[in-house]
């Protein structure tokens, strides 16, 4: 009752036993990709709580509620809970899944569409993927209407790395990765499109899940600063040749 009453859960089987078990660590899962300057880097604060709890004085038990209290914090700040209402069971989507997945909000539809993730995790918890699984959960979500399509991306375009090499065919595309963002791992071993696709790579040191296309913050990376005006003269130079071209503006940025 005591951890319940610090995290600030509707319901004490959030915190577990059972599949909500994961209620903290999909918070340490969610958030070094919302690492924003904006929001006063959230990681380096959650780690300076949790540190400065282990390391104050007193005995075992008073630490050990140190830490759950800082814990809780970083909870409720994560969830938006801080000071008002209380953080409802499902916060992790009907099916619990690393990185998001099948729930009733517009990516748990497009999980249950076309960007279902198949990947499993086994830093924090020991998640397993489960395509069975996933397509029951979408089937009593959006009542047998929709099925999960793990290739529907690769059948439409190639694929992620098709795109992004350009060996898709396609053009006029940017990509932009921060190096603190998790999803960056799979952009590592990318290789560099042909230069008259006009497919960029802008790789932003020290920045988090597109930086670049949140509003500017005075603690904003170098490398967010130089991307988002790299961005901005690329879309123009875009705009320029289909003005040139005849075609609306509409039209270029639809390419």
């Amino acid at each position: 009752a005591e951890i319940a009453t610090a995290f600030r859960v509707c319901e004490p089987r959030a915190l577990g036993p059972g599949p909500k078990s994961g209620f903290f660590v999909y918070v340490l899962e969610g958030m070094p990709q919302g690492d924003y300057p904006s929001l006063g880097f959230p990681v380096k604060k959650a780690c300076d709580s949790l540190l400065e709890a282990q390391l104050s004085n007193g005995s075992a038990s008073v630490r050990s509620s140190r830490l759950v209290r800082a814990a809780a914090g970083i909870a409720q700040s994560f969830y938006g809970s801080t000071g008002r209402g209380c953080v409802p069971y499902n916060v992790g989507g009907p099916g619990n899944t690393p990185g998001d997945g099948p729930g009733p909000s517009p990516w748990g539809y497009q999980s249950c569409t076309e960007t279902l993730h198949a990947f499993s995790a086994r830093t924090f918890r020991d998640y397993r993927f489960n395509l069975t699984g996933s397509v029951e959960l979408c089937h009593r979500l959006y009542n047998g209407t929709v099925r999960p399509e793990l290739a529907a991306l690769a059948h439409q375009f190639g694929g992620g790395y098709a795109l992004a090499e350009g060996t898709a065919g396609v053009s006029h595309l940017i990509w932009s990765q921060g190096t603190l963002d998790p999803w960056h791992a799979w952009f590592k071993n990318m290789s560099a499109p042909p230069s008259q696709l006009d497919v960029h790579h802008i790789i932003m040191k020290g920045s988090a899940h597109h930086t670049d296309l949140r509003a500017p913050c005075s603690d904003d990376p170098v490398s967010v600063v130089s991307g988002r005006l790299l961005e901005e003269q690329i879309i123009r130079s875009w705009i320029q040749e289909a003005s040139t071209a005849g075609v609306s503006v509409e039209e270029a940025l639809m390419v």
